[in-house]
């Protein structure tokens, strides 16, 4: 009788090669929060209306936008974009025709070496995901490589307003072991509060600093933990 062919089983799964699924078990992921950590984004509301030359300097325009309640609303999926527009309109006391031009002034632009920070944590196998409180009109320009490269090759990019729980509610840190696939993670955020929640499911998380470019910092923490070299 003939020699029997050897069989062979080809396992695929989407992007990702065989030994991905063995990376994740092993070596974790890396999530990233973007605004503040892999992307420049306007600090408070006056420093986007100084973008686009309106002079807001109210309290509420001076104030963290990660403390905003009517943008955490927005990016909790809570409102819909209409109604956020309508809101920040009014607590900005601007016309409301220049709501969606403050809004789109967040974004700023991608920190130098994001992209290579990315690049070599997926070298080295280690899984990448963000988990960011955002919102469909940025998400979609958060995602264009041709002006967020290093968000748009994470492996996992996580929305708040995809996943309906904004940070800090444990909904967010739950979902996104789900859609990463492990609970052991490495977590860098630039607000406070989103801190606890993830230590409290265990993750090991970094309080980023607010500094010119922090990707230098990250990349240090990274190589502490040993996820770089």
């Amino acid at each position: 009788m003939p020699a029997t062919e050897p069989s062979y089983i080809i396992l695929l799964a989407g992007n990702f090669e065989l030994g991905s699924c063995h990376d994740v078990r092993m070596n974790g992921a890396v999530v990233f929060d973007l605004g503040g950590v892999l992307a420049r984004v306007a600090r408070n509301w006056a420093e986007a209306g100084t973008k686009i030359g309106l002079n807001l300097d109210s309290d509420r325009a001076t104030a963290p936008l990660s403390l905003d309640p009517v943008l955490h609303a927005f990016q909790a999926a809570e409102t819909t974009e209409a109604e956020y527009h309508a809101q920040l309109a009014e607590w900005l006391d601007t016309p409301a025709e220049a709501a969606p031009q403050i809004h789109g002034a967040i974004l700023i632009y991608e920190y130098d070496g994001a992209l290579d920070l990315v690049t070599e944590l997926r070298a080295a196998g280690v899984r990448t995901a963000s988990l960011s409180n955002t919102n469909e009109p940025h998400w979609q320009i958060l995602l264009d490589p041709a002006f967020h490269p290093a968000i748009a090759a994470l492996d996992v990019p996580l929305a708040s307003h995809r996943l309906q729980a904004a940070k800090p509610d444990p909904r967010a840190y739950i979902r996104t072991e789900e859609e990463v696939g492990t609970t052991s993670i490495t977590f860098f955020d630039d607000t406070g509060i989103n801190i606890p929640p993830a230590q409290a499911r265990g993750w090991q998380a970094f309080h980023v600093p607010a500094v010119d470019n922090p990707i230098p910092w990250i990349r240090a923490k990274l190589v502490e933990v040993g996820h770089l070299r």
